[in-house]
């Protein structure tokens, strides 16, 4: 599973080795904007490591002026030094549009970002490693794509959803058998080739209950779309995603970003306690832009 996502810069080898001060002259020190930026651009690892600042050309690094005695650092400057590096390592991860494996979009009209309504095709199914099944007969959502960048952002309505012990409802509204989920980030992918269009749907955090069988369960974690239609450089008022559950029970068929190293996938937990299961979640999207805009995928 893929939690939050930092972006991977290599630690040193040993603590209390040599560290640099992060300003130089009252501003941020060139060398270390370099080295962040190449680090970034190398992708985001599954959890954080950090930055051996004094191996870095042109870093100041801050002594005990007394002979004899260890370089040393503050440990409140540390902590700033950690502070910022990691500011920019997350803001990092959050730009895919910087990556050769994510692509941009654009909005119609000179519009800054194209508004849109989701609409399902057929039901959505969300499955446990377990067996586990919530298999809902209806979708709708709305969803914002940013111009000329990657991402954009995306909400989702379920309806009709049951569990698929004794065929009862789940859900977290007031209307029995709804799940609503929370707004998540979408970013515009490439997921195995240039020729294969996708969106990454990131931060997913859902909670329902299935109140007759007594569960109640949390969704959490990433997952990867298909783009099926338009085809790349069409501008075109709606387009179509679809999500498929891979050979494995409880995988998706597309987990990897085309130059990635990590895995994306859902995870679900049950509030009363147990193990976290993974899980897949298939069904087809069709997003219908308002307003007359269109949308272009520059990929």
């Amino acid at each position: 599973m893929v939690g939050t996502q930092f972006c991977a810069i290599p630690k040193s080898a040993e603590e209390g080795s040599q560290e640099s001060a992060l300003f130089a002259g009252g501003s941020l020190n060139a060398p270390i904007l370099s080295a962040i930026a190449s680090y970034s651009s190398r992708g985001c690892a599954r959890s954080p490591s950090y930055l051996d600042l004094s191996k870095l050309p042109g870093a100041r690094v801050d002594t005990d002026p007394r002979p004899g005695n260890r370089e040393r650092v503050s440990r409140m400057n540390r902590k700033l030094t950690m502070l910022v590096i990691g500011g920019f390592a997350a803001f990092a991860c959050l730009a895919p549009a910087a990556s050769a494996s994510a692509f941009t979009a654009t909005c119609s009209g000179g519009e800054l970002t194209c508004f849109g309504t989701i609409q399902g095709t057929g039901s959505v199914v969300l499955e446990e490693s377990s067996g586990l099944k919530i298999s809902c007969t209806g979708t709708t959502g709305s969803t914002q794509q940013s111009s000329g960048f990657t991402w954009g952002s995306a909400s989702f309505r379920f309806s009709g959803c049951k569990e698929s012990v004794l065929g009862t409802n789940c859900g977290n509204t007031a209307e029995s058998g709804q799940i609503q989920t929370n707004t998540v980030t979408s970013d515009l992918i490439y997921i195995e080739s240039k020729s294969t269009p996708g969106v990454l749907l990131t931060g997913l955090n859902v909670t329902f209950s299935c109140p007759t069988i007594g569960v109640k369960k949390t969704v959490t974690g990433n997952i990867i779309g298909h783009i099926e239609n338009p085809a790349c450089g069409t501008a075109s008022a709606s387009h179509t995603i679809s999500f498929e559950a891979g050979a494995t029970t409880g995988t998706q068929k597309y987990t990897e970003i085309e130059t990635a190293s990590f895995y994306y996938d859902l995870t679900v937990n049950n509030d009363a306690g147990g193990s976290y299961a993974t899980s897949s979640l298939s069904g087809t999207s069709h997003v219908s832009y308002l307003n007359g805009r269109t949308l272009t995928l520059n990929c």
